[in-house]
């Protein structure tokens, strides 16, 4: 079975390089290590030190929680729930299910309810952040392979 998009984002992250976001000049900065610079495609960084960067972005309405800022804990509903489990529920559960008493907090958006998506200008920084997010979807790939199987 595969594994809810909620419980991936609580144990995975976004991919999102670690940032630092200024809403009041819509920029996104960001830091690269030597080791993860080490790319064929973006050699002219050699230098020893972290490299840093600056991206534009806009906001966009964050796509796990569709803009609200939370959504129901996987751990109640990460596969659905069944219109039989629903019976066995007294009206109370069922009341707190349905008002959001059992919602926690977007992993994503961080309750903020929009996100944000870098804008493209082609620059090596841009490039780097599309390879970052990449790099961090075939690893969680690898691990949720790993977990299926019992590593």
């Amino acid at each position: 079975m595969t594994m809810d998009f909620r419980d991936r984002l609580a144990m995975f992250g976004n991919g999102f390089p670690d940032h630092e976001i200024n809403d009041r000049t819509m920029k996104i900065t960001f830091k690269l290590s030597a080791d993860e610079l080490g790319d064929e495609e973006f050699a002219e960084f050699e230098e020893p030190h972290d490299k840093e960067f600056t991206l534009g972005f806009t906001w966009e309405v964050c796509g796990s929680c569709d803009g609200k800022g939370s959504y129901v804990n996987p751990s109640i509903d990460a596969h659905g729930i069944t219109e039989s489990e629903m019976e066995e529920w007294d009206y109370d559960e069922e009341e707190r299910y349905f008002s959001g008493g059992y919602d926690v907090t977007c992993e994503e958006c961080k309750g903020r309810r929009v996100s944000p998506k870098v804008t493209n200008d082609n620059s090596p920084g841009y490039r780097l952040w599309c390879s970052a997010i990449e790099n961090h979807a075939e690893l969680v790939r690898e691990r949720e392979h790993e977990i299926r199987y019992g590593y």
